[in-house]
């Protein structure tokens, strides 16, 4: 749990869409079930991809109403409509938008806020890449990024949030650029990812990763019409990336572009030895977390039990040579809290 309660509404959001709408349960009940519960969650869904609304939903999913969840109908912005809506809505609120197709762990809301009571100036991720660049100085293609680290470092513009693993953006983020509909539409309507960093980069706000990555536990049966495909596989990104920097990357003038922001922090966050040191931190990462289940066993408590006795009788006994049986029994019985 978190060390103090914060006076901010925690929002979470996502969307989805008809090939998904019937794993969204299990997504939903595993927010539903965190260490940190939030204010409320909002489904967001477009009108016009289910007729009849709500009862073109499961009924497992309705019946998640009465649980607190909202379902939000509005136009269809593809993956974007999970923070386009709500943002809006609910300027004041910290938000946190997840995926449609994972199953969270039960700390994943209560990582991202201790994150962010460290940073409460940067987007919180949970699974983030390095931005890296090619020996001209030019973005290299979406594939050649630093994927995935796992090392939580400072926060950096190098670093691009990934909303499969969950994403904490503080209360009024961004300003009303952010929401330029019709550009998203035009010019990145798959790519949610790339459009909130440069907005990110326009407010001078880093991403940090809020914890080591430990793999997000993709719900079967949901990644028949995955975006990745598409976006990763088929360079859909780098296109996406290009026509957002086309008209952005001089936004905040051409002496010092959007781009150069990325550049000079991904020069200090990459360094020769990075792939090293994400080794090391991630043998690191899971030596203690060996260790930790090991401390947990019934079989290293018993041990530790075998273990006090000898030494405890070995003390008692140096205790009566030195000092006497009587007062080594007055001493005992002290910390025993046995008053004579």
């Amino acid at each position: 749990m978190l060390p103090y309660n914060l006076d901010i509404s925690v929002t979470v959001s996502l969307t989805s869409y008809p090939a998904r709408i019937k794993v969204v349960p299990e997504v939903i009940k595993s927010i539903f079930n965190q260490t940190v519960k939030p204010d409320r969650v909002l489904l967001w869904l477009a009108e016009e991809q289910f007729s009849e609304k709500e009862a073109s939903l499961p009924a497992e999913l309705r019946a998640l109403k009465n649980q607190g969840l909202e379902i939000m109908w509005c136009d269809d912005l593809r993956p974007h409509k999970k923070y386009f809506y709500t943002m809006q809505k609910y300027p004041d609120d910290i938000i946190i938008t997840v995926d449609d197709d994972v199953k969270y762990k039960p700390d994943t809301i209560e990582k991202l806020l201790a994150s962010y009571i460290k940073f409460p100036f940067a987007v919180s991720a949970l699974r983030a890449h390095c931005i890296t660049f090619d020996e001209n100085g030019c973005i290299n293609p979406y594939r050649s990024w630093a994927r995935s680290i796992n090392t939580p470092h400072f926060p950096s513009h190098a670093l691009m949030a990934t909303g499969v693993s969950g994403v904490l953006y503080p209360p009024h983020c961004f300003g009303q650029e952010a929401f330029n509909k019709d550009f998203i539409i035009e010019n990145c309507l798959n790519a949610d990812d790339l459009w909130l960093k440069t907005m990110e980069l326009i407010h001078n706000i880093p991403v940090v990763l809020a914890a080591p990555s430990d793999g997000a536990t993709t719900i079967e049966g949901s990644q028949a019409e995955a975006l990745f495909k598409s976006n990763d596989r088929e360079g859909g990104n780098d296109i996406q990336l290009r026509n957002i920097l086309n008209s952005y990357d001089s936004y905040c003038g051409s002496r010092y572009t959007l781009t150069d922001r990325i550049r000079i922090s991904s020069a200090s966050f990459i360094s020769s030895d990075f792939k090293e040191r994400e080794d090391s931190a991630l043998q690191i990462h899971k030596l203690k977390t060996e260790l930790n289940k090991i401390k947990g066993s019934f079989a290293y408590r018993l041990s530790l039990v075998f273990a006090f006795i000898p030494h405890s009788i070995k003390t008692f006994c140096d205790c009566i040579r030195d000092n006497g049986l009587k007062y080594t029994v007055k001493l005992l019985l002290k910390k025993l809290g046995i008053r004579l």
